[in-house]
């Protein structure tokens, strides 16, 4: 049961934090890259 909530927690915290990286990614690049429309 340990080891099936390690590899959980271990697989999904990446993930995570790699959705977060990105999210903030796209919100730099429209504040420092306005739209020219």
């Amino acid at each position: 049961m340990f080891i099936a909530v390690s590899l959980v927690l271990g697989l999904s915290l990446p993930v995570f934090g790699f959705s977060i990286l990105f999210k903030l990614f796209i919100f730099a690049m429209r504040k420092y890259i306005p739209s020219k429309s």
